[in-house]
């Protein structure tokens, strides 16, 4: 019996789609050369986006062929012959079997087993032709009990191994020949060939994509906390995607921007494609970041004229929204009065005035002071690019307190309540919000590590957070208050203080002395030992802790 295949092993037998072949196909049926498919692309508009995301998908680690083992194991009702799907029980019966038997390819079956009472005219054509005599009662009673002894001995197992290297042999071609081959369908039931195609082993192909589209997109979703930011960001992207226009999205970068950006354009690869803008002045620069994006294979002695058809092509037949991230480096760095904005002008150009959609992402700091700058030495006229952006989306610049809960809870899934709100209280220490929450998350599983703690626990959590908040100074209160601060000294924040106030310290050993301690350390120390935590549990229950592992 064939083990079974583990997916992050898979061999990549099938390699990287590439993108223009997508393109031509798509062309190809738009242009009425293929009418038939055409009429299917119309009837269910989402095959082009199945198309692009397998041609992302093509280009991941592994490729389609660890796709399809991994819908194998996700999707496990819609694979089997049409009697495996139907039956009730885990184990099939004598008759199910000998149904099974006949539904798959003789190449497919382990034991090579033909039923006797089963015989089609072409076996008596061969019979005939090698000459050979008619079986007697004699030999086909043998045949059968010899049938029926194997028909019994063929367990489940066995039978959806044979399933499995059916996936693996067919699928990863089949899904190919959808995105590349002019001429092939996405709805036929039946193949010219039926043994080499995957509806004998599977219900219907197109819809168990469609599953695992939906499927990667509730998955990656659950890695972000939907902040006020996120649900903005998600807001604005979905404008643009629907509506086919240009945003701009403005927000500081501690807030989960970048992220909530990321995560949006990977819960729908067939449909957009995130492109990080390099810092440098060069539009071949900018070019091969774009290709990246939509999967172009090119190297650094590639021309740079074809690699700019090469990508204009993809983007006219794929429609793909381009989401370009540091937007302000589509900004000339270095310029003369007379240098033109030759990125802007090719965004404009190739996608604004395509009708594709678009959206630029950058901080207040730096797209619109950089544009400014821009026009005030050239005097270029901006207004050719900045007519195209219909909405401009500012994020919040303050993260509430549920908000941090959230984030926190997506890198301690399995901390209680009072424990997030602790790590809540220790994000709003510090000035990077979003990013301490999960650098306290990244040091205390080291720290757990290290200390050999199976778990994560509020110690090791304290002794990163004390680590990582940074020192900051703060101005000298005004002389009239009557309250000066001693120098060199930091101000805790007031919910830090708030607690050390009103909750008394568990243990001498961990009171703060009035003059000798950091108040930030205070502030966190104190935190970490108010008693609605450690007075409220007195011994750790596993349950309450993250893995090490996690």
């Amino acid at each position: 019996m064939r083990p079974i295949v583990n997916p992050e092993t898979t061999y990549q037998a099938v390699g990287a789609i590439r993108p223009e072949d997508v393109a031509k196909k798509l062309a190809a049926i738009r242009n009425h050369e293929y009418p038939v498919l055409l009429a299917q692309l119309a009837d269910q508009p989402r095959l082009v986006e199945m198309m692009w995301f397998l041609q992302y998908t093509s280009t991941q680690p592994g490729g389609l062929v660890k796709f399809c083992a991994d819908m194998f194991a996700q999707l496990p009702e819609r694979f089997g012959t049409e009697t495996m799907r139907a039956a009730k029980r885990p184990e099939y019966t004598l008759q199910e079997k000998r149904s099974i038997n006949g539904e798959i390819p003789y190449k497919y079956n382990p034991a090579g087993m033909i039923d006797p009472d089963n015989e089609t005219p072409s076996d008596e054509l061969l019979a005939a032709i090698l000459d050979r005599a008619p079986d007697s009662e004699e030999e086909r009673a043998s045949q059968r009990r010899e049938f029926e002894r194997r028909l019994k001995s063929w367990t489940a197992k066995e039978i959806r191994c044979s399933c499995q290297e059916a996936v693996e042999n067919i699928l990863p071609r089949y899904l190919e020949d959808l995105c590349v081959k002019a001429d092939k369908g996405f709805t036929e039931l039946s193949d010219y060939d039926h043994d080499k195609g995957p509806h004998w082993f599977m219900d219907d192909p197109v819809a168990a994509v469609f599953e695992m589209m939906d499927r990667r997109a509730i998955e990656v979703s659950k890695r972000l906390a939907m902040t006020a930011v996120t649900k903005k960001v998600f807001d604005a992207l979905d404008y643009a995607l629907q509506e086919r226009v240009m945003v701009r999205i403005e927000g500081d970068s501690r807030f989960g921007k970048t992220e909530s950006v990321r995560a949006w354009a990977d819960m729908r690869p067939g449909l957009a494609r995130v492109v990080e803008v390099p810092s440098s002045n060069s539009l071949e620069d900018l070019l091969r970041r774009v290709a990246e994006s939509l999967g172009l294979a090119f190297s650094y002695g590639t021309r740079g004229q074809i690699l700019r058809e090469r990508i204009e092509y993809v983007l006219k037949q794929s429609g793909i929204f381009l989401i370009f991230d540091e937007a302000a480096f589509l900004v000339p760095q270095n310029y003369t009065p007379t240098t033109a904005p030759a990125r802007l002008n090719w965004v404009r150009r190739e996608v604004a005035d395509r009708k594709l959609p678009l959206a630029l992402i950058h901080t207040p700091q730096t797209f619109m002071p950089a544009v400014e700058k821009f026009v005030k030495k050239t005097a270029f006229s901006m207004q050719q690019f900045t007519g195209r952006n219909y909405r401009i989306v500012e994020l919040p610049t303050e993260m509430d307190r549920e908000d941090l809960i959230a984030v926190a809870r997506i890198h301690f899934p399995e901390l209680g309540i009072e424990y997030l709100e602790v790590i809540a209280d220790l994000a709003e220490l510090s000035e990077n919000y979003l990013q301490m929450v999960e650098a306290v998350a990244k040091l205390s599983r080291f720290v757990a590590r290290r200390e050999g703690h199976h778990r994560i626990t509020v110690s090791d959590i304290e002794t990163a957070a004390s680590e990582l908040i940074p020192r900051r100074e703060v101005p000298e209160p005004d002389s009239t208050s009557g309250d000066r601060q001693q120098p060199g000294t930091r101000r805790t924040p007031v919910r830090a203080a708030e607690r050390a106030i009103k909750e008394p310290l568990k243990a001498a050993s961990r009171a703060v002395q009035p003059g000798r301690s950091d108040p930030v350390e205070a502030g966190i120390k104190a935190t970490f030992n108010n008693r609605s935590l450690r007075g409220g549990c007195p011994e750790m229950v596993a349950t309450d802790l993250l893995s090490v592992t996690s």
